[in-house]
């Protein structure tokens, strides 16, 4: 009786470990949600952040083509990559114009793409030096874009 006994022990620890195991290993699918937020500069220029976070991987890429189709002009177009020196996403400075936008703006955009979700991140200002002081001061929270590897 007692063999049995510790063999149903050891058989029940055995799946409670597994069983946490895979739990562990097992993520909750992304939701979509964004954010948006902004701040007048003291040269009382509007900056303005936005963040998006997809539920699959070539959704921000989708975004991030589409702002580069409605640009007047974009420059500093280069790739982002993780600190494994895997691409893993775009990063571009683009002036926008009207219809796209209210008024002439400049518009930092960049990317990171995951497996199984990705993210877009948006500075955009009047101002292209608003726009970079924005930018440097969300990437303080963002996850910010490494061009090089």
């Amino acid at each position: 009786m007692r063999r049995n006994f510790s063999g149903v022990l050891i058989a029940l620890l055995i799946s409670g470990v597994s069983v946490l195991l895979i739990e562990k290993n097992m993520r909750p699918p992304r939701v979509p949600h964004s954010s948006s937020r902004g701040y007048t500069s003291s040269d009382h220029e509007r900056v303005v952040w936005h963040w998006k976070t997809y539920s699959s991987s070539p959704e921000a890429t989708d975004e991030f083509n589409t702002h580069l189709e409605r640009a007047t002009q974009y420059m500093e177009f280069t790739p982002c990559f993780d600190r494994d020196g895997r691409r893993i996403g775009e990063r571009a400075v683009m002036y926008m114009t009207p219809p796209h936008t209210p008024q002439p703006t400049w518009r930092i955009v960049w990317t990171q793409r995951s497996e199984d979700f990705s993210e877009s991140f948006t500075v955009e200002s009047t101002s292209l030096s608003e726009a970079r002081s924005g930018e440097t001061a969300g990437q303080a929270g963002w996850k910010k874009c490494v061009p090089t590897k």
